[in-house]
């Protein structure tokens, strides 16, 4: 019991993130803030321990143009997938060559696929802060998200990562939710 008191017990100190979980519960029970701006402030909280894998797109949902492709039928898969950008492939997902902007189809209409745009790469298990600090500095809105084996996985958008720190952004080609106008 003597050496209980003579020694200060040593107590776990919060770690920052913890520390600013605290503040913003304390700041919800006073009502300081509106609750969009805790939610912002939360998700940037978050999107550093976030991965790649939680934000990325699934390989099956990909809509993408096969380089062979006419200009024909490049300009339906635009028009009708409501995508500004989309992954150009040889032969299969696994081989994307680039990135067509639908800007690209309407100003060469002729030839979309003859100057593609590069497209990033991303590992599923890299930080999605790390991609998204890469994609801003190359100015790329569409990273390919590869396996080991340069298998396609999925892709992110610089529009996903986003929305990991500020919650869905709605544009005017998302069907509204019920109860939102």
């Amino acid at each position: 019991r003597l050496v209980d008191r003579r020694l200060p017990i040593p107590r776990e100190e919060p770690t920052p993130q913890e520390s600013l979980e605290d503040l913003l519960r304390e700041g919800e029970v006073e009502g300081v803030g509106a609750a969009g701006e805790r939610a912002i402030i939360s998700g940037v909280v978050e999107f550093g321990a976030r991965l790649v894998r939680e934000a990325m797109t699934p390989r099956e949902e990909i809509v993408g143009v096969e380089r062979s492709a006419d200009a024909a039928t490049v300009a339906r898969v635009v028009a009708q997938s409501k995508f500004s950008r989309l992954p150009v492939y040889r032969e299969s997902l696994d081989q994307v060559e680039g990135l067509l902007t639908s800007w690209d189809v309407i100003a060469r209409p002729e030839t979309p696929l003859h100057q593609l745009r590069p497209v990033a790469v991303a590992s599923p298990d890299e930080p999605c802060h790390a991609v998204m600090t890469r994609m801003l500095r190359d100015r790329r809105h569409l990273a390919i998200v590869q396996g080991l084996a340069g298998e396609t996985l999925g892709l992110v958008t610089l529009e996903d990562l986003i929305e990991e720190v500020v919650g869905d952004i709605h544009d005017e080609h998302d069907e509204p939710q019920a109860g939102e106008r």
